[in-house]
């Protein structure tokens, strides 16, 4: 499947974003599907940082273990990996410096571990970037309030 790809421009410096999407404790403030996080470690921030999203799905609690896998301040990137059922999310965030803002262009793939799975994820990319485009607007809410 081709990632699924979605950008903003976002008034606020890139450094001001970066702290957004890399301060995990912030994501419910930010994301309107994420209820909660906690952290499964002591580390809380940069690569290796593994950390539980829980999310309400069609009105259930469902759960989601995340790691930071890059994580670039200087080069405004940052990527989470995540496997749930048979399908890793791959997500890089990449910011760059626009006029007096930010370029935010979130790029997420679905490898699905099978061909049921790839075919499902490629059927409910529509679904998917739904969610990445709400993500997306809250990031710039939060930025710019």
């Amino acid at each position: 499947m081709t990632p699924i790809t979605v950008e903003t421009f976002i008034a606020a410096s890139p450094d001001a974003v970066f702290r957004a999407v890399s301060e995990i404790e912030h994501f419910p403030d930010i994301n309107p599907a994420v209820e909660r996080v906690a952290f499964l470690g002591d580390q809380r921030q940069g690569a290796g940082t593994l950390f539980r999203e829980v999310r309400v799905i069609n009105g259930k609690e469902m759960a989601f273990d995340l790691e930071i896998a890059g994580y670039e301040p200087d080069a405004g990137t940052i990527r989470f990996v995540n496997e749930t059922h048979g399908t890793v999310w791959d997500t890089t965030i990449t910011l760059t410096a626009q006029g007096d803002g930010t370029r935010a262009v979130f790029a997420m793939d679905c490898i699905g571990s099978t061909a049921f799975k790839r075919f499902m994820n490629s059927v409910l990319s529509w679904l998917y970037k739904r969610g990445m485009v709400e993500h997306v607007a809250g990031l710039k809410a939060y930025c710019e309030a």
